[in-house]
Formats: structure tokens, C-alpha cells, sequence
């Protein structure tokens, strides 16, 4: 799916779930709600060794170092109606960590290079990255619901490349759209459980699993 066409589908779908909802805004008891969540991430961790060979690069081999799949997020939402919310988050993502061996083109700097590495690489979503986006709420019972969402993603990628002993901090600004799918069940006047699963629409798409608790005051 085009990055246009996630964003066109995204408005859609918000002005749909918005427009019978707009008459009950702000009329939730209780419009604040906090969120912590853990979960997973399913990253790509192959590598265009064939693109860099075309720049020519020898590529003599590449080894996969660890994969961190974590991702933990903090967050905040505000309902502007009973069942349709305004969503921030703070979230991190897994990373791969890799080791290339590989020779350089001739006349071709460590820095230009590391430039051109990074794009042949898996997709790095290091540090602390920004979500904005709505849900909404279906509830099926007192205690239990189903959540639909979908959003932005932003902020910068940490892409560290070590070449010749010199490392290379490559910081790609990154910005996709995202839906989500989950449900909740609630513990207590206030707590809830969470659990959902994301797709994030970047070069390589990323798919998200978290389970969480949240407190709406």
C-alpha cells in the first residue's frame, strides 16, 4: 500500500468514526487516561547486498549480531467523546545490530559510505519515537471492549555504522502512518488491560504487539 494512500484511508476512516460522535464530546467522567504498555516487534533483518554491489562495493560478508525485538511505550489519551479518543505516545522499537564486511569503491569516504550502508540495511527505529492518532471504542460488555485505531508515526531512526574503527551516528527522520486492532478489559473503576497489535507502513513495514494497563482519572 502506497504512503498516500495509508494517509488518505486514515483520514477517511477518522472523519467516519468522528462525525457521529461529535455531539457527545467531552461528556466522558473520566477524559484523562494514562497508559504504559510492553511488547514486541517483528523487524526485517535482511540486507541489498546486490545494491551496494551495483555502487561498487565488494561485499564479502554480513552477519545478523543480535536482534532486540522490545518496544515499551508511554502514553496519553483524551476522549472527546464516550467512545472516540485522541491518542499520544512515546514508544520505542526493537533494533538489529549487524556486522558488515565489506570494500569500500575507490575514491569513496568512510562518511559517504556509511550513508549508502544505511540505506542497504534493515529498517532502524532506535530511541524514542512519537505517536499521534485516534481510537475508537466499541464496548461488547460492561467490562469488556474493542479498540480500533490509526495515526502518525514520527521522530528520527539511530542508525550507528562503525567503518574502519570509525563510528557513524546516521539519524533518519522518519514519519509513516499506522492502524491498530485490540481489545480491553476493565479491572477496576479506573484500570484497564490492553492488548493490540500495530502496523506501522514504513519502507519495510513493522507489525507491533503490546499488552498494556492504563488509569483514566
Amino acid at each position: 500500500m502506497k504512503l498516500n494512500q495509508c494517509i488518505n484511508l486514515i483520514v477517511s476512516c477518522g472523519a467516519i468514526l468522528l462525525l457521529p460522535n461529535v455531539c457527545f464530546a467531552n461528556d466522558s467522567n473520566d477524559p484523562i487516561t494514562v497508559k504504559i504498555g510492553l511488547g514486541k516487534v517483528n523487524l526485517k533483518n535482511t540486507f541489498d547486498a546486490a545494491g551496494l554491489t551495483a555502487k561498487g562495493y565488494t561485499v564479502n560478508g554480513y552477519e545478523t549480531n543480535d536482534v532486540d525485538e522490545n518496544s515499551e511505550s508511554y502514553g496519553l489519551a483524551y476522549d472527546i467523546s464516550p467512545r472516540l479518543s485522541l491518542d499520544i505516545n512515546l514508544q520505542s522499537f526493537g533494533k538489529v545490530n549487524s556486522t558488515l564486511d565489506v570494500k569500500l569503491p575507490e575514491g569513496k569516504t568512510a562518511k559517504q559510505a556509511a550513508a549508502e550502508i544505511e540505506s542497504a540495511s534493515s529498517q532502524q527505529l532506535g530511541g524514542m519515537l512519537i505517536t499521534l492518532g485516534g481510537s475508537y471504542i466499541k464496548p461488547v460488555s460492561p467490562r469488556f471492549d474493542v479498540r480500533m485505531g490509526a495515526g502518525l508515526l514520527f521522530g528520527k531512526g539511530d542508525h550507528q555504522i562503525t567503518i574502519n574503527d570509525e563510528a557513524f551516528d546516521i539519524d533518519e527522520r522518519i514519519s509513516a502512518p499506522y492502524i491498530k486492532l485490540g481489545v480491553g478489559v476493565k479491572l477496576t473503576r479506573g484500570f484497564t488491560l490492553t492488548a493490540h497489535t500495530e502496523r506501522y507502513f514504513l519502507d519495510d513495514d513493522v507489525e507491533r504487539y503490546e499488552v498494556g494497563l492504563s488509569y483514566s482519572y
